[in-house]
């Protein structure tokens, strides 16, 4: 059997006088004085979990796993989001990031620019420079029209970016709510709830 904890320490001097006789045992130290206190620290930022931090820790991260859902049996939310599914559907509730053609000539049937939701750097062709293990984005290539197949470069996109963020950041301060019920829009909490 093991010995316990107690005959397992040992003072600094027998340590010392050991000169190197003695084995540290690293993995007692990392799975129980430092994972605790590191996960409980990491604990509300999203994407990180137990299993996660024991992982880089360079434990066993199957010892640190919570449980995979809810006590009601359904998935919790970190699963909902990070779990397999159309891309489309995880996020259409979120607004899209619309982009602007650059081209003066090339607008819509009401006489306005044209513009189109950006789907993202990861979707575009890969560079001619990059071998095919290792297959990036061109982000010079970056994005075209539908319309009039005109580039559409990185700083547009930068802009169109930082002004949707401007306009939720807007959003979020005006501090608008809105009724379930009848869709009411205000900016004032009601003095009492109705159960």
């Amino acid at each position: 059997s093991k010995p316990s904890f107690a005959e397992r320490a040992y003072s600094p001097e027998k340590v010392i006088r050991a000169a190197g006789g003695l084995a540290i045992d690293f993995q007692w130290y990392l799975s129980t004085q430092i994972h605790p206190p590191v996960a409980r620290m990491c604990e509300p930022i999203e994407g990180t979990n137990p299993g996660l931090i024991a992982e880089c820790l360079g434990l066993d991260s199957s010892r640190f796993r919570g449980s995979v859902s809810t006590s009601s049996g359904q998935p919790n939310l970190e699963q909902q989001m990070l779990g397999q599914g159309d891309d489309d559907e995880k996020f259409r509730s979120v607004m899209p990031l619309m982009v602007r053609c650059p081209n003066p000539r090339c607008l819509d049937p009401f006489g306005s620019p044209t513009s189109q939701p950006f789907t993202g750097f990861y979707k575009l062709p890969p560079s001619s420079s990059s071998s095919s293990s290792t297959a990036r984005p061109d982000p010079e290539a970056c994005f075209k029209c539908n319309s009039c197949s005109a580039a559409i470069g990185r700083g547009l996109i930068e802009n169109a970016l930082i002004q949707l963020v401007r306009t939720c950041i807007e959003q979020y301060y005006e501090g608008a709510l809105v009724c379930d019920e009848c869709g009411l829009r205000t900016c004032k909490l009601p003095n009492r709830f109705t159960p």
